[in-house]
């Protein structure tokens, strides 16, 4: 699945529109459930562990953030150790880096992408 397009608030993948943040898990996309996040750190810009284990799967080998327009979201260190541990690589783009390199999302990847700041 390609990430075509990227503005301000909205995606483009595989000719479908979204406007809110996403998981993408496996092939399968998802509407990212932020209250992982804002309830243990007041913000959706910090993505704890919890949610990385939300969207793993066994044959998960990549895990792909788009951290925004501005760059604002971070992984949670112990999520990041996580990911390490399990063999998993992790990359973190902008959000509209992921449009303009036309991203593939694999059937081993998954995926956090966060659409405005």
């Amino acid at each position: 699945m390609k990430v075509e397009e990227y503005s301000f608030g909205w995606i483009k993948i595989e000719g479908k529109e979204y406007t809110h943040d996403l998981w993408i898990i496996n092939g399968e996309i998802y509407k990212r459930d932020k209250g992982l996040s804002k309830r243990l750190f007041q913000t959706s810009h910090r993505i704890p562990m919890e949610e990385l284990e939300k969207i793993l799967r066994e044959n998960t080998k990549r895990v792909i953030i788009g951290t925004g327009e501005d760059g604002l979201v971070s992984v949670e260190e112990n999520g990041a150790k996580y990911l390490e541990e399990k063999g998993i690589k992790l990359e973190m783009y902008k959000t509209g880096e992921l449009a303009k390199m036309k991203l593939q999302f694999g059937k081993d990847d998954s995926g956090i992408i966060h659409l405005t700041c």
